[in-house]
């Protein structure tokens, strides 16, 4: 649980590539509704990019229009487990567990929704500037009609379980 959860997903890449290969070949569907093409993209597992994490696991940086200071730290498995425990996770939820706090006080749903827009968003550049671990991120256009499809790997059957249809 104390495993940074780009470390864990790195030893996953690295696991499937010891018992499965390099190759994974992904059925992609276009997610145009007058398309709906299926795609075939062959990913090589040591083209991903891998990105070391550094020495320290706490960050601070100040938000260019309040100018409070924030500081936080990575995803672990302990703050991923919370996160899946949500009703709904999303972006925001993801942030704030990651937020250890905001001038000195514990952060809150309250504190997250009155920042402003150009705070939380210079906070998420941020943690994704500093964010280590493998892009696992697949990006293509679908044959068919030229719509982006986008993915991650370790959401695919096909990274696991080569061969077999869902």
């Amino acid at each position: 649980m104390n495993l940074l959860s780009g470390d864990r997903l790195f030893a996953l890449v690295r696991l499937r590539q010891i018992s499965l290969g390099d190759e994974v070949e992904l059925e992609l569907s276009c997610p145009n509704s007058a398309c709906r093409m299926t795609n075939f993209v062959t990913v090589n597992l040591e083209d991903l990019k891998v990105t070391p994490y550094g020495e320290e696991r706490e960050f601070a940086f100040k938000l260019p229009g309040s100018k409070k200071a924030v500081r936080f730290g990575y995803l672990d498995g302990h703050k991923e487990k919370r996160l899946a425990s949500l009703r709904e996770p999303n972006i925001s939820s993801a942030m704030l567990i990651r937020i250890l706090d905001i001038d000195g006080k514990a952060p809150s749903k309250k504190s997250l929704a009155e920042m402003s827009m150009r705070d939380r968003n210079a906070l998420r550049q941020e943690m994704s500037r500093v964010d280590a671990g493998i892009d696992t991120s697949v990006e293509t256009e679908c044959d068919g009609c030229g719509t982006k499809i986008r993915t991650r790997l370790e959401a695919e059957p096909a990274f696991l379980f080569p061969g077999v249809r869902l």
